[in-house]
This record gives C-alpha cells, structure tokens and sequence, in this order.
C-alpha cells in the first residue's frame, strides 16, 4: 500500500531536522570551548614591618659623641646651657643644643615632633612667683649645631619650620613635624633658646620652674 505524507507532516520533520541540525552545531561549539587552551601564571610576595630606634645627646661639641636612647621621663637627658639658668632676670637668654639620630639597625625613617602634652604645662611647684616666672619664659627651636648653639655667635638663626621667627611659651606643644631623620647614625641638631620676657613685673622674682621636661616623639615613616 503507498502511504501519502502530508504536507503539515512534511514540516513538521523538516523542523526537527533543524533542531537536531542546531543540536549537532551546539555540541560542537561546547566541545570547542572545553577544548581551548589554558596557562597560569603566579606571583608571590613577603612583607615585613619597619623598626626604628631614636637616640639622643645633650653634648656641646660640633660632633655629639654621647648617644643614648632616653626613652622615658625618669631616664630625661639634662640640658647642658652655656649660661647657667639659676640666676635669669628679665631679658635673660639661655640656650642648650639637643641632637637627635636613627640608631644602628633602624630600617626606616621618622618625623620628629613634640606631642600633644609633651611640654610643660606648668612650674613644678605652682606659686605666684612661679607661675609669673613660667608664664615669662619662652623658647625658640633653632636648626643650628651644637657648636654654633652658644649665644655668641649670631648670624641669622634658622628657625624651624614649624615656628615663626617668634619665640612660643614653654607650654608649646601638638607641633607637627619638626624635622625628618632618614640616615641611621646621622645626627640632627637643634639648639633650644629659653628668653625670659625683658617685661616680665615684680611677682616673677625670686621665681623657680623646677624641673622641666619635654617629649620629642619619634614616629615611623
């Protein structure tokens, strides 16, 4: 018997030709893609922490030789003025150079700065005579050596940046960066210039500080 297809059924097979025909071009699409080539490539690192040590000196030679860590108020270096400051009146001027240096086997650099506290606020017995005597008194960081620290010879004193050519009271502090150490074992000098006010009245005599300390802070850059 002959069997007559249709022609719905005709396209109808025609479309699952195409289908399977689709099929055939997927797979073989998807196995090329799963087929390509692929490399890596890897990188690797180690990181390590900067270590720095500060140290300093009071000495008053051109090249300080007498380093030490001073790292606590009880170990405070004493400041070596060329004019002793026991007898000061007003329009008195002592001055002490201070320097400072990276220790051997520091690895990185550090800003220098007096934080915020980290200069005298005060007398260390408050009295009316000290108080007046204290609120009197001024100082000047200048960027000279220690040799040049000595109030004889006055050429034009660099002051550091952080001031004015002004001189600040004492209880000066939160400065910012004073200066940079970057070298290990060298040195940076700067000469503190204490002046008692020239205006300074009657209830500053007979005045005492007592001990006086500041914190020069060290911080890793």
């Amino acid at each position: 018997m002959t069997r007559f297809v249709g022609a719905a059924s005709a396209a109808r097979a025609r479309k699952r030709k195409a289908l399977l025909a689709g099929g055939v071009v997927l797979g073989v699409g998807a196995a090329a893609t799963l087929a390509a080539w692929s490399d890596d490539v890897w990188v690797s690192a180690s990181f390590n922490t900067s270590s720095i040590t500060i140290e300093g000196s009071v000495d008053q030679l051109a090249v300080p030789i007498n380093w030490r860590e001073y790292a606590t108020v009880d170990s405070a270096a004493p400041l070596n003025f060329t004019v002793t400051p026991t007898s000061m009146k007003p329009g008195s001027t002592v001055w002490a150079p201070l320097s400072f240096r990276l220790a051997a086997g520091s690895t990185g650099s550090a800003a220098i700065s007096i934080p915020d506290g980290g200069a005298p606020q005060g007398p260390a017995t408050p009295t009316v005579a000290n108080d007046a005597f204290f609120d009197s008194l001024s100082v000047t960081f200048l960027d000279v050596s220690p040799a040049t620290c000595n109030g004889v010879i006055r050429p034009s004193w660099p002051v550091l940046s952080t001031y004015s050519s002004s001189a600040v009271p004492l209880s000066t502090d939160d400065t910012g960066t004073l200066f940079t150490l970057d070298s290990p074992m060298t040195a940076r000098s700067i000469c503190l210039r204490i002046t008692f006010d020239d205006a300074a009245d009657d209830r500053s005599q007979g005045g005492s500080t007592g001990p006086l300390d500041w914190n020069f802070l060290a911080t890793a850059r």
